[in-house]
């Protein structure tokens, strides 16, 4: 019984170490009886006050799912500050429009939690704690981002031939100048990436150094990719190794000696 629990144990912290913190959580969630019988010979203490949570944690299960999914929008490589706008905008509406619903007894973007209300193990007391829980969240969105979503970002910055009869005189020569280049056009419709980015730009200012450090110290340890994580200098640049040069440098020279 030992071995078995033991080996319970190393499978359950092994998974968590695998695993993202939104997606150890759903999997927690859908191992919780399981969880729940571990503890329960240890810990009848702790296992019964957990029980009585249960709806709390999906609840936090499907939240941390969207929080994963908004994550993963902030670490593509052509991130740039008019999307971290936007997609931390989009999610702190998202917030309030299931505060809403939830007053209104929809919880049909929470699936965890829908099935817990088919249980009846949902009061409406736990709901209402989820819609200050929702307000708190967005509040603190609203203030730990408060330098990005203040940006005021111009109509001409996402479409460079928008009207630009309100700006300053020096601003509309420049514009004036970008609308008559013919080879931009069709850049700006292959995507913003493309258009605003040019050859210098990442040599001078490697954007995507943040994200490529976020995957080194997290995707690739978190799933003991060792192998494919190669090197940061060689992942923000385009320089490439010599591998012929490398190898030769390493063989063996015969002797000349007699």
């Amino acid at each position: 019984m030992k071995i078995m629990k033991s080996s319970m144990s190393y499978f359950y912290t092994r998974e968590s170490d695998l695993l993202s913190k939104g997606a150890c959580l759903s999997r927690f969630f859908q191992l919780f009886d399981s969880v729940l019988q571990f503890l329960e010979e240890d810990n009848a203490c702790l296992t019964e006050n957990l029980r009585i949570r249960k709806a709390d944690v999906a609840y936090l299960a499907d939240l941390y799912f969207m929080f994963n999914e908004m994550n993963k929008q902030l670490l593509t490589e052509d991130l740039n500050l008019i999307k971290t706008k936007s997609v931390i905008s989009a999610f702190m509406s998202k917030l309030l429009l299931f505060k809403r619903r939830f007053a209104m007894g929809e919880l049909c973007q929470f699936q965890n939690l829908v099935e817990m209300k088919k249980e009846g193990q949902v009061s409406d007391a736990d709901v209402e704690a989820y819609r200050e829980h929702l307000q708190a969240l967005h509040n603190d969105f609203a203030s730990r981002f408060e330098n990005i979503l203040s940006v005021v970002i111009p109509d001409w910055v996402i479409n460079p031939f928008a009207s630009i009869e309100d700006e300053e005189i020096s601003l509309q020569l420049e514009l004036l100048d970008l609308r008559s280049n013919a080879e931009l056009k069709p850049r700006l419709a292959e995507g913003d990436q493309r258009f605003r980015l040019q050859k210098q730009i990442p040599v001078r200012i490697p954007l995507c150094g943040p994200c490529v450090v976020t995957d080194l110290i997290t995707k690739k340890r978190n799933w003991l990719q060792l192998v494919k994580r190669g090197d940061l200098r060689l992942r923000v640049t385009s320089i490439s190794p010599n591998i012929d040069k490398l190898v030769r440098s390493q063989l063996c020279e015969p002797s000349t000696s007699r």
